[in-house]
């Protein structure tokens, strides 16, 4: 199929797109019920019947119609298991949208790893939802994407949603784990708009600088990374005394250029901050803080619905999780 395929072409100027839904996996049937297990009983030791292969390098386009993957298994406990997802690597010429990634297990050893990608170079990411489970044991994991590479190309993600968790056991006490709910680490200039987080996120690195944030993990100094109109609704937790480098929305922010506009967190524990950066500390940058803070008079709760300001593009919906409009169709397929 296409992840065979995909190891012999990059797909360059092309398009892949999705005319129904896949079932790679659809469970074993199990106990009296007959009840399938899902992603929640998958582990490194219970695994279902087929194993997701990985992808080579993708340069095309993948239109995912507003279908569904599900039931993908990933399960790489070798070192050398490095740029794990969906997808491996993406290009700067990748262009992925309009798609669901659900009941879905990757765990992995290797750096640079996630349910949609392992690495990018770049490229657009638009309107992607996956509530997987992930996994990992090094450093660069994210709920979507590990790891935005150096020297490459500039990202644009928008209107993507995260809504499983991501567990980093990656217990370093001399490096950062790089963990975050949408990306790991956005080490390349990157623009983050509209997206959404609901999963928990969980590094067990034992650095005084971990990097996890609920949105982005870490950034570098010297590249710029801007995320505005964003929500982080997932706890994020982390194993260690860190006075710098956690943070509900981003880990580590050290860039001078890089911003925070209009980013919201209705989660407040444990993280006390917006972001808490190796080099700047954003609760004293008032050029970031100033429409980023966590404040009553820029988030309201009203019927126990999430309402933003009108210029923010989240819409309430029943309960208390907002969905991006774009993003709606994920509701009949989840």
């Amino acid at each position: 199929g296409f992840a065979v395929l995909s190891n012999v072409t990059n797909f360059a100027n092309a398009e892949i797109k999705l005319s129904d839904h896949i079932e790679v996996n659809a469970g074993t049937p199990y106990g009296a019920d007959g009840e399938k297990n899902t992603a929640d009983d998958w582990s490194a030791t219970v695994s279902p019947d087929y194993e997701w292969p990985c992808t080579g390098t993708f340069a095309g386009e993948f239109n995912g119609n507003n279908k569904k993957i599900s039931g993908i298994y990933l399960n790489t406990t070798l070192a050398e298991g490095n740029y794990k997802g969906l997808f491996s690597v993406t290009t700067a010429s990748a262009n992925i949208h309009n798609l669901a990634l659900v009941n879905s297990y990757f765990q992995t050893n290797g750096t640079n790893n996630g349910s949609i990608a392992g690495r990018v170079q770049g490229g657009i990411y638009n309107s992607i939802y996956s509530n997987a489970i992930v996994v990992g044991s090094n450093q660069n994991l994210g709920g979507l994407i590990g790891q935005h590479q150096n020297n490459q190309s500039n990202l644009t993600m928008k209107n993507c949603w995260f809504d499983g968790s991501v567990t980093n056991n990656f217990a370093s006490s001399t490096n950062e784990s790089n963990t975050g709910g949408l990306i790991g680490a956005a080490f390349f200039n990157s623009t983050i708009t509209s997206c959404l987080n609901t999963g928990a996120i969980t590094s067990k690195c034992r650095n005084t600088n971990p990097a996890v944030g609920g949105l982005v993990g870490a950034t570098k100094a010297d590249r710029t990374v801007a995320i505005s109109y964003c929500l982080n609704q997932g706890a994020v937790n982390y194993e260690t005394t860190a006075t710098t480098g956690y943070g509900r929305i981003v880990g580590s922010l050290p860039s001078a250029t890089s911003s925070l506009t209009d980013c919201y967190s209705t989660n407040p524990n444990p993280c006390s901050s917006i972001s808490r950066g190796a080099a700047t500390t954003l609760l004293t940058n008032t050029d970031k803080i100033e429409e980023s803070a966590i404040k009553a008079d820029v988030t309201k709760t009203k019927a126990n619905k999430l309402l933003l300001y009108s210029e923010n593009p989240w819409v309430a919906v029943a309960g208390s999780m907002p969905i991006p409009k774009t993003l709606e169709f994920v509701l009949g397929i989840k």
